[in-house]
């Protein structure tokens, strides 16, 4: 198999050479494309795909061009589609620059990533080949491969050269075989009809799985087709049949096709409305055919259509066989859906059929049926739809500003008939849409202005009216006739009443008061009714209606007194719910306008009402404009509250849309009759929505976060308050807030009302946006702004995250036995936590942890370690059961094993090799025979595969750390040593989890050492005077190319380690000009931004005065604890007894001894070591005991 590949590799190059011997004039001359892929964080961020270039574009301008986004400028991409990340790129010649002609260049591949070496190897130039061609295969290709292409961008990012070829291969192969199988025999497969209603020369044609239709070109009913499975039909002009055939096995088909008419097109009925008899809202229908209608509808209509067909029972006599689908696309959409109807219905309807304008539709009804084969027959009925031009408004305008008053209306014939008081009025037209229409009167063109005078020289004038759009028009007949006036006087109680009178019509009459007589006087039509209405106080209402003559009507006046006393909302039906949903202030009756703020789920509003009913004509009302996702939108609806439902939650529908930022505005009328006048008070309500997010999570260093709240944790709707806890010195938090995806108000075109901003800007919805965070111990607060666009600002909703920050717990475990091991790790990410040189572990409050004791001869032992607050409030550590109390940020407790039984099967282990935890045992089973028995190989090579090594306690290590791993691993220095090919790997042997893995140096090549070594010399002089920062930037060269230069992401990482090793304001001062203490810390970043999990520093404070030297050790110390190996040399034994945690004492070339310091550094050694008689002392400090060496003068003790 491997062969095979090397093989198809060696092809693959081929390929790639010819290509590269086309001539670079050819391709210049007309332009040309290259391969691009790119990757981001471990995903893929741009699947392989071509792009194309023209002649003069450079690779940069190509990129930019292609519909991605790559910046900031062409030497320094740090920003992809959005992603920023420190990209590396490289075409297949190693190239990274994109300022050269993309033609010119010749360039085939393009890679960008921000993990793996960028140039690409010769598998994945063909993966990416595949995988770039596999996107401008025909449809029915990708669907055979789509497969083998998911999984080629679920491993494009991890896979190594083989994986890549596997990819490759499986992609390649499942094109080609698709391919190959159309490209392969066909078989011919004829199909005729008995009845011949489908005749040859009607459409045929078949579909395979993959949606690859084949024609019948010819016309003579039959398909030549490849062996597969197809689903065929056979249509004629206004039906067919479909069915399942499989080829070669099926070489003809015969279909009965029904020539009866199933559906009756005389009975067929379209309304706008489902009623049971379509009484009133029955639209016209044309029948054109047994099987085409025709209807014209108004450019206005936008609502549901109903239909009523009904079928032959001679036919199905079972309507339960024969099934009904409207097949139509919505308007302003672009693919046709099906909506399946009920026969013998009239409920069932189609939405969304028209819009507003001229746009006509057509839907079609498919009534199908299975018959005896198994073939489904159908029959197609279609309805077209045209539309006709109509006004959305017509008004006459007496002189006076009055509206003309309106005598009758045809519908049918659209005629009107006005009467007039003076010698001349104005016609405003308003067209139902603006866009294509024409108006005109009387044939004068006035689509200008949309309005004219027209003067009435005689007692009647008819005017003609023509609306003309989409080649329709539609005529309306106007007859102004003049008439007699009569003034109405009508007295109020009060001059600040207001008055307006309206015709029948509901068109507002204009009038005069007279202050001085409290009179108002209006200009009305004698014999005609008229009802006025007064206000008084905005809430206060009387209205009457009266007949037009020369008259003065009774003095009005309004009535004042408590009439409603109880006003409340609720979320549901039950009582306790009454006020649920809070106004702005307690009910009071003689306040009638109220404000509550209602979430935005669950919607729901029931309103309970009471008051004084002192007649029988007393009645209570609530009045509202309905707010739906449908065309039932905006619609005005009052409820009548009777007198049983007083005091009782009554359900508001269409009040509120669930999920939606669109408040209402609820008016509850509270009437009583006096003979022909009705007095009433308004008390309004506006109701405001309470937005919230659909969820809310937080990330911090790739670690999901736990909300938490007073009385629980995770998001919750209701819940506003949040507190999170991070480690102090976290620089970001990433927040990732969701809206709901519901369905908007009809009117609002989609637009729920929802804006998610953060600290001034504002977020997409279900996008990570992180949030900068201080550094330090002080707590922070992120605010959440959740806008509503229907509402101010009043309106907005905000969520308060409580940042807290973790405070450290020097946790000292006193351990018994001493040598055992014991394992920390933070419960939520996993992360091991590792002991300080003194053994102490960081702990922080907020967190828990999950540790494992262990030692060889003992029973394990596992538990929690929790740092959290007791009853008081004070700060303790809580082990397991036991609770330790933390002073000055540290605790010290005991944790102890019990030992273990003797495992007798041990004593007879046939194995050449010693024990696995480095313990032995003698040959009666006595634990400690001879010493330092160390998985020492004796008498048989060395095991290179897990199969060879496994013992019966020792398990193969297997696919855990390669293919081939060893299962008998050394133990050396506590730490599991097991190799796979020529990897080893260090595997901590308590947990499992591999601590380190490499190859020999000499498989590292300069740059990939670069990014694992740093080194840090003993002094450094400089040749120039660079900056501090630009010095620092100088330990990033093994991450760019050769000529690249460092962007923005550099620089902020740079600054980052400044500030980390307190140089920050030193960054622009020139480094010959800071401390020689500051200049062994400028080496120190300049060494930590190269990224490298390793530190060499050669004597690092053999130049420094003592306090410089102890500043530069302390941040060393900090790196080892954050995890950096560091190998550091040094004359001076208390630093290696201050800061080292092992030792390798050297003398002529060669070692005297390694270990912990206190076990190495004894006196005997130090005085060999120097020549001169050391003794140790130990010292009693703040922090604990220190151990210091010291030289004896004269060779003698100092007692």
């Amino acid at each position: 198999m491997k062969q095979k590949k090397v093989r198809l590799l060696g092809l693959l190059l081929a390929a790639v050479m010819l290509l590269g011997c086309l001539p670079v004039q050819a391709l210049a001359a007309e332009g040309g494309w290259f391969y691009l892929a790119a990757d981001w964080n471990g995903t893929l961020l741009i699947a392989p795909e071509r792009v194309s270039y023209t002649a003069d574009q450079t690779i940069f301008e190509a990129l930019n061009a292609s519909g991605h986004s790559f910046g900031p400028d062409e030497n320094s991409v740090t920003k992809i589609d959005g992603k920023t990340g420190n990209f590396i790129r490289s075409d297949e010649t190693g190239s990274h620059d994109l300022t050269r002609n993309a033609a010119q260049a010749g360039i085939r591949y393009l890679c960008f990533t921000d993990k793996r070496t960028a140039q690409p190897s010769d598998a994945r130039k063909s993966l990416i080949a595949a995988m770039a061609d596999y996107r401008l295969e025909e449809p029915d290709v990708q669907l055979a491969a789509k497969e083998a292409y998911e999984a080629a961008c679920a491993g494009y990012v991890t896979a190594d050269d083989n994986a890549a070829l596997s990819l490759y291969t499986a992609l390649h192969n499942a094109v080609e075989q698709y391919k190959q199988t159309l490209d392969g025999p066909k078989y011919n497969v004829t199909f005729s009809d008995r009845n011949s209603v489908w005749q040859s020369g009607d459409t045929l044609y078949a579909e395979n799985q993959c949606g690859r239709v084949f024609q019948d070109e010819d016309g003579d009913g039959t398909l030549s087709l490849p062996a597969g499975s197809y689903t065929f039909t056979m249509q004629a002009q206004s039906g067919g049949v479909t069915g399942s055939i499989t080829v070669p096995e099926q070489t003809s088909v015969t279909a009965v096709l029904d020539r009866t008419d199933w559906l009756k097109a005389d009975g067929f009925m379209l309304s706008s409305a489902s009623k049971t008899e379509f009484d009133g809202s029955k639209l016209p229908v044309e029948k054109k055919t047994a099987r085409e209608l025709t209807t014209v509808l108004d450019d206005s209509f936008t609502g549901t259509l109903y239909a009523l067909w009904p079928y032959d029972t001679s036919v199905f006599p079972d309507a339960s066989k024969l099934k009904l689908t409207a097949i139509y696309t919505p308007a302003g959409g672009t693919e046709p859906q099906q909506a399946e109807q009920a026969l013998k219905s009239r409920t069932s309807g189609i939405d969304g059929v028209l819009a507003v304008g001229m746009q006509g539709n057509t839907v079609i009804y498919r009534a199908s049926t299975q018959d005896a084969q198994g073939m489904t027959q159908y029959q197609d009925y279609t309805l077209t739809i045209r539309r006709a031009p109509t006004l959305k408004e017509l008004r006459v305008t007496e002189e006076n500003g009055s509206a003309a008053a309106l005598e009758k209306f045809d519908e049918s014939t659209k005629s009107y008939t006005w009467l007039v008081l003076g010698q001349q009025v104005t016609l405003t037209l308003i067209p139902t849409e603006t866009e294509g229409y024409e108006l005109y009167v009387d044939g004068e063109n006035v689509t200008e202005t949309g309005s004219c005078t027209v003067l009435l020289e005689e007692t009647e004038k008819t005017v003609t009216v023509e609306l003309k759009a989409g080649g329709k028009t539609t005529q309306y007949t106007l007859l102004l006739r003049r008439t007699d006036s009569c003034v109405v006087r009508i007295p109020v109680d009060s001059a600040d009443m207001e008055m307006t009178v309206c015709d029948e019509n509901g068109k507002t009459v204009s009038g005069t008061f007279y202050a001085a007589a409290k009179q108002y006087r209006f200009t009305l039509i004698p014999g005609r009714r008229y009802t006025y209405t007064a206000t008084k106080d905005t809430y206060y209402h009387v209205t009457e209606s009266f007949v037009a003559a020369e008259k003065t009507l009774p003095r009005v006046s309004v009535q004042t007194g408590t009439w409603l006393t109880e006003l409340a909302l609720g979320k549901d039906s039950l009582a306790a719910s009454k006020g649920s949903i809070a106004l702005d202030q307690t009910f009071d009756p003689t306040v009638h306008a109220y404000t509550a703020a209602v979430p935005d789920t669950p919607a729901a509003v029931y309103l309970c009402i009471d008051g004084d009913v002192q007649t029988a004509s007393t009645k209570f009302l609530a009045q509202y404009r309905t707010i739906t996702s449908t065309a039932q939108d905006d619609q005005l609806l009052e409820k009548t509250i009777t007198s049983d439902q007083l005091g009782k939650p009554i359900f508001l529908r269409n009040l509120l849309l669930n999920q939606n930022g669109r408040g209402n505005t609820l008016t509850i009328r509270c009437q009583r009759s006096v003979g022909s006048v009705t007095y009433y008070q308004d008390y309004i309500v506006m109701l405001r929505r309470t937005l919230s997010l659909r969820s809310l999570s937080l990330t911090c260093a790739g670690q999901a976060q736990t909300l938490t709240y007073s009385g629980g944790t995770g998001y919750t709707s209701s819940i506003w308050d949040y507190i999170v806890t991070v480690p102090a010195a976290a620089q970001t938090l990433s927040v990732c807030a969701d809206i709901y995806a519901s369905d908007a108000c009809y009117r609002d075109g989609g637009n729920t009302g929802y804006h998610v901003w953060l600290d001034g800007r504002e977020l997409t919805p279900s996008v990570a946006a992180d949030v900068p965070l201080n550094g330090t111990a002080d707590p922070e607060t992120v605010t959440l702004t959740l806008k509503n666009e229907f509402a101010g600002e009043a309106a907005d909703s905000e969520y308060r995250i409580q940042v807290r920050k973790a405070q450290p717990v020097l946790f000292t475990p006193q351990l018994t036995p001493s040598d055992a091991l014991l394992f920390v790790c933070d419960m939520l990410s996993g992360t091991r936590v590792w002991p300080d040189a003194s053994g102490a572990y960081e702990l922080f409050d907020g967190f828990t942890y999950r540790y494992l004791l262990t030692c060889p001869g003992y029973a394990g032992r596992s538990g929690t370690i929790d740092p959290a607050h007791s009853a008081s409030g004070a700060l303790v550590l809580k082990i397991d059961e036991d609770t330790v109390a933390v002073t000055d940020g540290a605790a010290r407790a005991g944790m102890t094993l019990r030992a273990a039984q003797k495992n007798e099967t041990i004593q007879s282990l046939p194995a050449e090799w010693a024990d696995f935890r480095g313990t032995s045992y003698d040959a009666s089973g006595t634990r400690g025979g001879s010493a330092g028995s160390n998985n020492a190989v004796v008498s048989i090579q060395t095991p290179i595969d897990a199969d060879a090594s496994t013992l019966y306690w020792s398990n193969a290590l297997g696919s855990g750390t390669g293919s081939r791993s060893t299962g008998c691993p050394l133990l050396v220095d506590g730490v599991l040593i097991v190799y796979a090919g020529d990897t080893l790997y260090r595997i901590d042997p308590v947990s499992g989890e591999i601590l380190a893995e490499g190859k020999p140096l000499s498989g590292y090549s300069r740059r990939e050492l670069a990014r694992k070594i740093a080194y840090i010399p003993q002094s450094h002089t400089p040749a120039f005077d660079h900056t501090v920062l630009d010095s620092v930037l100088m330990g990033m060269t093994a991450q760019l190319g050769v000529f690249e230069q460092p962007g923005g992401l550099q620089r902020e990482k740079a600054m980052q380690m400044l500030r980390a090793l307190g140089l920050e304001k030193l960054a622009d001062r020139g480094c010959m000009k800071i401390s020689g203490g500051e200049r062994q810390l400028m080496l120190l970043a300049r060494a930590l931004v190269q990224d490298a999990s390793m530190l060499i520093m050669d004597e690092p404070t053999a130049n420094l005065d003592y306090g410089n030297s102890c500043r530069v050790m302390e941040r060393v110390q900090q790196l080892g604890r954050q995890g950096y190996t560091i190998i550091f040399s040094t004359h001076d034994p208390n630093q290696a007894f201050s800061y080292a945690t092992k030792v390798l004492a050297l003398k002529d070339g060669g070692v005297m001894a390694s270990g912990a310091p206190r076990d190495v550094l004894t006196e005997a050694v130090l005085s060999q070591l120097y020549g001169i008689p050391v003794a140790r002392c130990e010292v009693q400090t703040k922090l604990g005991t220190k151990t210091i060496c010291m030289p004896m003068p004269g060779g003698e003790e100092d007692n």
